[in-house]
C-alpha cells in the first residue's frame, strides 16, 4: 500500500500534467497507452482501480495520439479512495489559483 504522501504527492503530479492516467483516457484506448495491461489475467486486472505512468517514461511512439508506456503503476481499490480525495483538493485549488 502507498503512503498518503504518496498518494498527495501523485494527485499533484496528476494535476500539474506530469501523470497519464486511465481515468483520462477513454477505455478503448487505455490498452494502446499501456500495451502491458494486455498481459495481465482478469483476476489481476479486478485488483486494479487506476493505471497510471509519469509522462517522462513514456516510448519514443504515440498511439491515437496518446504515449504509449512499456511500463505502468497503480492504484488499489482502497489507495484509489484517498487519491481521489486529494486529487479533488488540488483541482480545486487549481481552479481557485486560474480564478484570481
Amino acid at each position: 500500500m502507498r503512503s498518503e504522501e504518496e498518494l498527495k504527492q501523485l494527485a499533484k503530479d496528476v494535476v500539474e500534467g506530469r501523470v497519464v492516467t486511465s481515468d483520462n483516457i477513454p477505455p478503448p484506448d487505455v490498452i494502446a497507452a499501456f500495451p502491458l495491461l494486455a498481459l495481465l489475467s482478469e483476476d489481476s486486472l479486478k485488483k486494479i482501480s487506476m493505471v497510471f505512468e509519469y509522462i517522462e517514461k513514456a516510448g519514443p511512439r504515440a498511439v491515437n495520439g496518446l504515449p504509449s508506456f512499456l511500463t505502468f503503476q497503480y492504484l488499489t481499490k482502497e489507495e484509489y479512495e484517498i487519491f481521489k480525495k486529494y486529487l479533488k483538493e488540488y483541482e480545486k485549488r487549481k481552479k481557485e489559483a486560474e480564478l484570481i
